[in-house]
């Protein structure tokens, strides 16, 4: 785990859990990407990440404790073993994870941030 206190996650955590996190926070993720997108006040950007922090915090928690740690783990272990062409060798464990967060109703797949 991170030392990182806004959020606790490694690179490697990250890595696998960035396909989960695109499809599990889509709505706040977007909100927050437009105000920083935009000639605002990074304040601005700061408020509108108030949805899609915790959603990606409560989304990667869910994952690394819950139904789905066993194929987080797998995730993580394909890529480490496949780091120049993990995008190809893992596509299948890592569909399998987007699946389970999806049925686990992870994220904004169970409630609104």
């Amino acid at each position: 785990m991170s030392v990182n206190p806004i959020f606790p996650a490694n690179r490697q955590e990250l890595k696998a859990f960035a396909s989960v996190l695109d499809i599990s926070c889509v709505e706040s993720r977007a909100a927050y990407e437009q105000a920083k997108a935009g000639r605002f006040s990074p304040a601005v950007a700061d408020i509108a990440g108030n949805s899609f922090r915790p959603c990606a915090i409560d989304t990667y928690s869910s994952i690394t404790s819950g139904e789905c740690a066993d194929l987080f783990a797998d995730v993580m272990k394909c890529n480490s073993k496949n780091e120049y062409n993990y995008g190809r060798m893992c596509k299948d464990v890592r569909r399998a994870l987007e699946t389970c967060a999806a049925k686990n109703k992870y994220g904004e797949f169970g409630k609104k941030y």
